[in-house]
């Protein structure tokens, strides 16, 4: 008897110009590395597609693509990510491959589902209900929260015993002592079923991420690591931590937070190594967060390291403490200014003010530490003034190379967000059953340009920001540097 086979992917974004936001397969691999890892070792009678499914972008061609790798593959079952951004596209995947191959089980996850599956989510979205459609479920389970082990025991289950045996387990309890905390979701007749786990989740129990199913050009997308002949080191992603400490009222991120050990984290590191990789981005959302970062980044720098992170601005107020971070190897971090503008600052409850800008930006040009920032617009609480001084902070600091980067975002209703649910009757009249209204220029010059904004964020005004932008910082605009993605050079 032939083994059953498992296809992984992330469904590619709908924003034509993302290059990292939406699109870099991150969510997919956390949650996989532990299935990966037992079907390795031979623990489940599975085999796996070598390649991950990662368009990245939506193109004309994807769901013949996606087909395609189907026909050739012929996967039992269909593990697939999605984001925010390409939570529609997963769905028109998931149809197309119902239509050709109903037989195959369909498994979702990924970041946004911890909203798509709320009850109150779902009934404001009806017709993005993956359980729920013309053509039937779209899928058959969905994995919200921590899907690790949830999703490494739905794929052993489903290889033995079958899909509905499967279901009717995990209604008899059998999946309550599953790692994490989340919601496995499926539909059993004409009943659709939401069922919790809880329980604690060791991240140092975790395997690897399973990065030998990525190509070898996504160990190039990062323009902020390069040898001393401006080439593109070798570089991936880690995390120190889950979660953030912070709450700003933009962001759907924050507790619960759990902490991978030292030793965790240089296990990885040495394996790293051993691929060649010479730069790590720790992709946490604040490094600081993880008590242990200097002791961490001591302990890469003296495997070779070059390492690059997250940070906030009252992170880096110390100069002593920055110093510190450049001797043992970290040489760029990104930090979020939003708005050079203390009142926008606390309306969004960021809890920082301009004059740590100021001086975490001096403590990191007189580190040598290169730089990366975020600016957002679009903001209810933004005034013209505002916005003008915001831009003109980002023009100086250019001009005298105390920035490398800049990403633009604008502000975006998303259901979950302290902001979207205190808005809630605002986003009520917005149509979250569609995908994103705003899929043109200028909105795609920014991220998260192409989803919901209060109503004064029109085309007029995203235009007259871009424009501005352009003409004072075009070359540190990271939306203008997606050509160079995934080459080394």
């Amino acid at each position: 008897m032939s083994k059953g086979k498992i296809l992984f992917g992330l469904a590619p974004t709908m924003d034509p110009h993302d290059r990292f936001f939406n699109c870099y397969p991150g969510s997919i691999l956390h949650a996989i590395s532990p299935l990966v890892d037992d079907i390795d070792q031979g623990k489940i009678a599975l085999e796996y597609s070598p390649a991950l499914f990662n368009a990245r972008n939506v193109r004309e061609t994807t769901i013949d693509d996606f087909l395609g790798i189907i026909d050739t593959e012929k996967p039992s079952i269909v593990a697939m990510s999605s984001t925010f951004d390409s939570w529609h596209v997963a769905l028109k995947l998931s149809k197309a491959l119902r239509q050709k191959r109903p037989e195959v089980v369909v498994i979702h996850g990924g970041p946004y589902l911890d909203e798509v599956l709320e009850p109150w989510v779902r009934r404001r979205m009806p017709r993005l209900d993956p359980f729920e459609s013309e053509y039937g479920s779209l899928i058959d389970f969905a994995v919200a929260g921590d899907g690790e082990y949830a999703l490494r025991e739905l794929a052993k289950d489903i290889s033995k015993i079958g899909k509905e045996e499967t279901m009717r387990k995990i209604l008899d309890n059998g999946y309550q002592n599953v790692s994490g905390r989340g919601i496995i979701s499926f539909k059993l007749g004409d009943d659709t079923h939401h069922i919790n786990f809880s329980n604690p989740l060791d991240l140092n129990q975790i395997p690897p991420v399973p990065r030998h199913l990525l190509p070898a050009s996504s160990m190039y997308d990062f323009d902020c690591f390069k040898d001393s002949k401006g080439f593109r080191l070798e570089t991936v992603t880690m995390i120190s931590h889950r979660g953030c400490k912070n709450r700003c009222v933009f962001c759907s991120e924050g507790l619960p937070y759990q902490q991978r050990s030292l030793e965790h984290i240089l296990a990885e590191a040495k394996k790293l190594k051993e691929m060649g990789v010479k730069a790590i981005f720790f992709d946490d959302s604040t490094i600081q967060d993880d008590d242990n970062h200097m002791r961490m980044f001591h302990e890469l720098h003296k495997l070779g390291f070059e390492m690059g992170a997250l940070t906030r601005f009252d992170m880096i107020q110390d100069y002593s403490h920055v110093a510190e971070m450049r001797k043992n190897g970290v040489v760029y971090l990104y930090v979020a200014i939003e708005q050079y503008d203390d009142g926008v600052l606390s309306g969004m409850l960021k809890n920082i003010h301009v004059y740590q800008i100021d001086r975490g930006l001096d403590n990191l040009m007189k580190a040598g530490i290169r730089v990366g920032v975020s600016i957002l617009f679009g903001l209810p609480y933004e005034t013209p003034e505002s916005v003008k001084r915001t831009l003109d902070y980002i023009r100086r600091r250019v001009a005298t190379d105390d920035i490398q980067y800049v990403s633009m975002s604008l502000f975006s209703y998303h259901p979950r967000t302290p902001e979207g649910s205190k808005n809630s009757g605002s986003v009520n009249h917005f149509d979250f059953n569609n995908g994103p209204p705003n899929l043109r220029y200028p909105f795609l010059g920014f991220e998260e340009g192409s989803w919901y904004h209060p109503d004064f964020v029109t085309e007029d005004y995203a235009r007259d920001i871009l424009v501005q932008a352009n003409e004072m910082f075009v070359h540190r605009l990271v939306r203008n540097m997606e050509m160079h993605r995934g080459k080394n050079g």
